[in-house]
């Protein structure tokens, strides 16, 4: 029976030997994946009985590599079954193990070079445990790579206990409290370096053919901290152009130029704070639009937060100020654009006879005033601003209505970009002259172009 492939499971437990290679699937991703086989054990609870593989992987905690240990479960079955259909099974009966073999190692190669912290693009599965259950999600946005940030920003997931790679003692995965284990941000800089420097360079064909297919991240889309899969993981295509696209005047955009290549350390400067220690170093503007266009001409990831998504309506003043604080965290620590959208709660005037509004303004004044980064704050509302908050704004543009060339301008660029499953759009003189009439913004015209895109592929 074992010549053509097929085996039982009563016979299962003699497929493994200590040491061997193990193909199975990733629990959150389904993604295919290879561990190192070290015991077995068969198990009955709850009238169900399966076969306990004791396992080993190589992972990373955001200081150093090492061996972790993993679970996997083989249920029990009647009759026999091809080798290759069970949840686990030694690599070597894997119908094509060569290949199998080749393209673990190479993503074992990329999980090692995504080590410490990083911007990439995910497209593809990931996940989140929660309650000792995956929760999938499909991503198709920028994350943020960063092992460490995941577990000082989530301390009661699981992070992985790891050994020095070839120990011989048993290990198994472990669940604590790393709080006592923060460090303050340059210790943990030095030892996120000493980890990538010293253990990478040692790890062999065999450390990374075993590799931990995921990577823990932030999704900026979803704002969300998960497990994305390394291969759903590429770098990101940023489009610098994009600002030059912006019909603002030259002007704005030379200020918006100078004040960011300021705050980033672009151009040297004197640095310029408040009296008290922390304050003053942030960079905010009051913009409308532009935001994408400016994380994408300085490549940086954009973190957009709405107004909405924050604990403006409950009186919740302390939620709202941890919120503040998470969100403003997040944005400094993979150095992002941080745009608070519809943020009028915000940035209106204070009054006598409305202690909730005064709140929240107070808050954010108090968490705007250290934070150290590029914010863009946008209303739409055309409100009375706070005096407060204005002088704490760098610079302010409002959007007037577009000249018509402007506009011109801005549906070509739309429309040049506009792609059906019938291939790109073919735009008409005298269409083009028609749209170039109609009095709208840019976003109004971007979301129009969405939805002809949208209407033309299901016709």
């Amino acid at each position: 029976m074992l010549q053509h492939g097929h085996i039982t499971y009563d016979l299962l437990w003699a497929l493994f030997k200590p040491g061997c290679h193990v193909y199975t699937t990733c629990i959150g991703t389904k993604e295919p994946r290879c561990v190192v086989f070290d015991a077995e054990e068969e198990v009955t609870q709850n009238d169900e009985t399966w076969l306990n593989l004791e396992c080993r992987i190589l992972d990373y905690n955001g200081v150093k590599f090492g061996e972790a240990g993993i679970f996997l479960r083989v249920a029990k079955l009647r009759g026999s079954k091809p080798i290759e259909t069970f949840e686990a099974f030694p690599l070597h009966h894997h119908p094509n193990h060569e290949q199998a073999r080749k393209i673990l190692i190479e993503r074992g190669q990329k999980f090692r070079e995504l080590a410490g912290s990083h911007v990439r693009y995910c497209k593809g599965s990931a996940f989140f445990m929660n309650k000792g259950k995956a929760i999938k999600v499909n991503i198709n946005s920028r994350v943020a790579v960063d092992a460490v940030f995941f577990h000082e920003m989530q301390p009661n997931y699981s992070r992985p206990s790891l050994r020095d790679i070839g120990v011989k003692e048993k290990v198994a995965i472990a669940v604590f409290d790393i709080g006592a284990m923060l460090m303050e941000d340059r210790e943990r800089e030095k030892e996120k370096l000493q980890g990538v420097s010293m253990d990478a360079q040692k790890l062999s064909g065999a450390d990374l053919l075993v590799a931990c297919p995921t990577v823990r991240c932030f999704s900026f889309k979803k704002k969300i901290f998960l497990e994305c899969a390394v291969s759903a993981l590429k770098d990101v295509d940023w489009s610098p152009e994009s600002f030059d696209c912006l019909k603002i005047p030259s002007e704005t955009k030379t200020i918006l130029l100078s004040l960011a290549k300021t705050r980033l350390g672009m151009i040297p400067t004197v640095p310029f704070d408040d009296v008290i220690d922390g304050k003053g170093q942030g960079f905010n503007i009051l913009l409308k639009l532009t935001v994408e266009a400016a994380s994408e001409y300085f490549k940086l990831p954009l973190y957009s937060i709405s107004a909405g998504e924050l604990v403006v309506n409950h009186g919740d003043s302390n939620a709202l100020e941890q919120q503040l604080e998470t969100v403003f965290k997040i944005a400094k620590q993979f150095n992002a654009v941080l745009l608070l959208d519809e943020a009028d709660a915000f940035m209106e005037q204070r009054t006598s006879y409305h202690d909730t509004h005064n709140r929240l303004v107070t808050i954010f004044l108090r968490k705007l005033e250290y934070y150290q980064g590029i914010i863009f704050l946008t209303s739409d509302r055309g409100i009375q601003f706070d005096d407060a908050i204005l002088s704490r704004i760098h610079l302010i543009t409002e959007y007037e209505n577009l000249i018509r060339e402007f506009r011109r301008d801005l549906w070509s660029n739309f429309l040049s970009k506009a792609c059906t499953m019938q291939g790109l759009a073919i735009v008409e003189e005298h269409e083009l002259r028609r749209l170039e009439s109609l009095a709208l913004n840019g976003r109004e015209a971007g979301v129009r172009v969405a939805l002809n895109i949208s209407l033309a592929d299901q016709s």
